[in-house]
């Protein structure tokens, strides 16, 4: 089915032409849908999906992972990537990220689970999105804020490392929000949000089974996508093998037996040793019977290409939230009135332009070029209908300062 073509099978044997391949967008859904637009891959992308079209059967498009985390629209991202690659599976493929799969480890109870960091994981904002109409109380939006507040002043201590993103326990955030009375309210309203989050991923769920399907690995265009790196004793089918197996086995249930078994699933997604080895680079590439690598995970400002274009790094920081605070679970620009100069410092105001860059494949003769993408102009029609969907999908969750007071 769908999976099979998604996971690479398409190859380079009667694939694609031109390969467009956008990194890691971190929970930026309206960037997300900017940077498709700029391809002009999709005839109508700004209308109901019902109405997208690919514009040209040579084409193919991939992207590296990282859908989730460190900006507030998780979900937003998550329905966008997945509605594009299974409307068009011949031609979209997203690999598993690194956020992704710890996500999914993290639906197995019991141990310190990836997204309590209180920094550089689940920005507490991305829960909103997955609440239903009825499980937002008057409290949502108070518990919110409350939460931005305290993380602030963690951070403002250099405390981040100490604190954890739960509900209770000695290294609660929630032991750090003021007024103290606030704090039973606020640990109840955590607990909900996570709690809905997880069964937002389960795998009766659609994105959860989404999710769950995401290949670690692609080949397109002479090019293996992965999103952190591979170790230079690698093989084409044994990837293939991996990526399906890991589709087989990566439900709540199995999949952390799975990943204890098949350690390489967590190196293909989190290793970055490429970077500082070329000769890596040129055995793996070697070994994989490619011209080329390129991955995600490592950001910069801007895509990299290295080891004489062998590497491509396809992380250009492309989520908003990430660029302008990095790891830091920062407030929307809506809040900013009513943080100090100190915290104003730790969270700059948001960039209200989509900033970096992304790559573009295609065959030139018997061999592969490409090319780095900058990003779209900040005008015309596509800057309204960005910014429309934008204001729709955060709404920001304002809190007057007399509602702490109350």
């Amino acid at each position: 089915g769908n999976l099979r073509k998604e996971g690479g099978a398409m190859g380079m044997l009667g694939g694609p032409s031109v390969v467009w391949a956008i990194g890691d967008l971190h929970a930026d859904a309206a960037c997300a849908h900017q940077w498709v637009a700029h391809t002009r891959l999709v005839r109508n992308i700004w209308q109901d999906v019902t109405q997208w079209e690919w514009a040209d059967p040579s084409t193919a498009l991939v992207f590296l992972g990282d859908y989730v985390d460190k900006g507030p629209h998780a979900k937003a991202t998550l329905e966008l990537v997945s509605a594009l690659s299974g409307r068009f599976p011949e031609h979209v493929t997203a690999v598993m990220g690194n956020h992704e799969l710890n996500l999914l480890l993290d639906r197995a109870a019991g141990g310190q689970r990836y997204f309590e960091y209180a920094y550089g994981v689940a920005h507490p904002a991305q829960y909103m999105e997955w609440l239903r109409d009825d499980e937002r109380g008057g409290n949502t939006s108070t518990a919110l804020a409350l939460l931005y507040a305290a993380l602030d002043n963690v951070y403002a201590a250099g405390m981040q490392s100490s604190v954890l993103m739960v509900a209770t326990g000695p290294r609660s955030i929630v032991q750090y929000v003021r007024p103290t009375e606030f704090i039973p309210m606020v640990s109840a309203e955590l607990q909900n949000w996570q709690a809905a989050y997880l069964a937002g991923v389960a795998s009766s769920s659609r994105l959860g089974s989404w999710l769950e399907h995401r290949p670690l690995v692609a080949f397109l265009g002479d090019t293996a996508f992965v999103h952190g790196g591979f170790p230079p004793d690698i093989s084409q089918p044994g990837v293939l093998e991996l990526n399906a197996a890991l589709a087989e086995h990566a439900s709540e249930g199995e999949l952390p037996g799975f990943i204890h078994h098949n350690p390489l699933a967590q190196e293909l997604v989190e290793d970055r040793r490429l970077h500082r080895n070329c000769a890596r680079v040129r055995r793996a590439a070697a070994a994989l019977n490619v011209s080329r690598i390129a991955v995600g995970h490592t950001p910069g400002d801007r895509v990299r290409v290295s080891c004489d274009g062998v590497l491509i790094a396809l992380d250009s920081s492309l989520g908003r939230w990430f660029r302008a605070s990095g790891n830091y679970y920062c407030t929307g620009d809506a809040q900013r009135s009513q943080l100090s100069p100190a915290q104003q410092r730790i969270c700059p105001a948001l960039p209200r332009a989509c900033e970096g860059q992304i790559g573009r494949f295609w065959a030139d003769g018997g061999s592969w070029s490409f090319e780095v993408i900058d990003g779209p102009p900040a005008a015309g029609s596509d800057r309204k209908e960005m910014a429309q969907r934008d204001a729709k999908e955060h709404p920001q969750e304002r809190l007057e300062q007399s509602e702490l007071r109350a």
